[in-house]
């Protein structure tokens, strides 16, 4: 509860000043050095852009140069949506209008160069003190976070998530402004429609590398299949066209299509047929996945049907079609849960009062799947889709069918039990159900797990307003 009262406080960052003694408060000097005010809070109208360290693969930028002219021009007109949640950090168009002074710390891995950011005005130096607003996209070490500012990134300690909270401690303590991109909303109301968001790209990105997987987890499994020829989504970003295969996301959209190509031409072995895909939620994410996965031949199919489609294969009734195609599925809310008292399902009570619902999906869904592609919002108030007991429990009755989940979401044990996330180096893993262990060798026992952290960053020179995503 500390740490969610936490979160609280850091929407009103000076309320803990109000509570100190009038007395202690020191006295407004006239001939004060105003760079050591500067120093603890930095300078009205200066915004930073913060250099990104997550890791080496990190090369994202909260603005692009584009924007960065915007900013110092101040001219009006059409704000580019990126300005837009400028001014909505800053609360004050005029500031904007008026031009701000933007300083951006030098980066020589980031897909923007230093030279494109100082063209469009920004000043190019290691130094953020003087910024009184610091952009960044992914998580700030605690240890660099400078007091006393207004920080925008994607924290992940909204969901007061294990992993966030020595980062929400610091900035506690450091008395700093945190605003998540994932609380901004067009409204400016909690709840409001958000500005920053999972879109179809990551759905695109997610699924693409894992179709990637699959085709080496199968030949793994003894099985050659046109998956194989699928690149990952890294290799698809546009950043010198000469030296990367796909460079836009037609190209990739391409080899996925060749791929699908293959499969009704020569079709998929028939041990992993019925291919059933399932799709949760219908959200922007799972579409750009769904489209993705709509490239290979394919028959669209409600959760009902699944268990019917894998008792044909049971009984040898599969036809020469079946495998031949994939069997695609979406699966929303009334698929995935029950209310508690048997009362019929109502999706306005669900969303309102998920403790009065208990997971089906478990039983009715995940026994029939092939894979799944996991892209639906999830927090700890609302039932899980399965967990590893789940998986244990089907594999010891053999009905352990499932060979692969692709969760964008990235929630650790959230919704479904993903242990651990994915890097460029090691994008997927495997779980074995039977024992509990992961294992990052794909000829091992298990379920195929791919969990990325770094989404949507894959396309971005195909977008129109790039760069503030996770």
């Amino acid at each position: 509860m500390g740490h969610l009262r936490g979160l609280v406080r850091l929407m009103e960052p000076w309320a803990a000043h109000s509570k100190r003694h009038w007395s202690s408060v020191a006295a407004v000097r006239a001939h004060a050095d105003c760079e050591g005010l500067y120093a603890v809070r930095g300078r009205a109208g200066v915004v930073g852009l913060r250099r990104e360290d997550k890791n080496k693969w990190e090369r994202r930028a909260p603005l692009a140069p584009r924007h960065v002219d915007e900013l110092v021009t101040g001219l009006s007109g059409a704000w580019s949506f990126n300005v837009q949640i400028v001014r909505h950090i800053l609360r004050s168009s005029e500031t904007v209008k008026q031009g701000l002074k933007v300083v951006v710390q030098p980066c020589t891995r980031r897909v923007f160069t230093d030279v494109e950011y100082e063209e469009a005005g920004a000043e190019i130096k290691e130094d953020l003190s003087e910024c009184s607003t610091v952009l960044a996209v992914k998580e700030v070490p605690p240890e660099l976070m400078l007091p006393g500012r207004t920080w925008c990134f994607f924290s992940h300690t909204i969901k007061a998530q294990p992993s966030g909270m020595p980062l929400l401690d610091a900035a506690l303590k450091k008395k700093v402004r945190l605003l998540d991109y994932e609380c901004i909303t067009g409204t400016g109301a909690r709840g409001g429609p958000r500005l920053v968001a999972f879109g179809a790209f990551a759905g695109y990105a997610g699924a693409i590398d894992f179709l990637r997987g699959l085709g080496e987890r199968f030949l793994s499994l003894g099985y050659s299949t046109p998956l194989l020829h699928i690149g990952s989504a890294f290799m698809f970003l546009r950043l010198l066209a000469h030296v990367k295969r796909y460079p836009t996301l037609d190209e990739a959209k391409r080899a996925v299509s060749l791929a699908g190509e293959a499969i009704r031409k020569h079709g998929l072995p028939k041990a992993l047929c019925p291919f059933t895909a399932v799709f949760t939620g219908t959200g922007n994410v799972s579409q750009g996945a769904l489209e993705i996965f709509k490239l290979l031949p394919h028959e669209l199919v409600c959760p009902s049907s699944l268990p019917h489609l894998c008792e044909k294969a049971e009984v040898g009734q599969m036809q020469r079609e079946d495998c031949h195609k994939l069997y695609l599925s979406i699966a929303s809310a009334e698929h995935m849960v029950r209310r508690r008292d048997g009362g019929a399902f109502d999706k306005h009570q669900y969303y309102s009062q998920p403790e009065s619902y208990e997971s089906i999906f478990q039983d009715t869904v995940l026994p029939y799947a092939t894979v799944i592609l996991n892209g639906m919002y999830w927090d700890a108030r609302f039932p899980k889709l399965f967990t590893r007991d789940d998986l244990h429990l089907h594999a010891v009755g053999g009905q352990d069918k499932l060979l692969g989940v692709c969760d964008i979401t990235c929630d650790a044990d959230g919704s479904v039990p993903t242990r651990q996330f994915a890097s460029i180096e090691q994008p997927f893993h495997i779980l074995n159900a039977m024992t509990g262990q992961i294992s990052d060798c794909l000829d091992d026992p298990g379920v195929l797990f791919h969990a990325a952290p770094w989404r949507e960053d894959a396309f971005e020179g195909d977008l129109d307003r790039p760069i503030i995503r996770v």
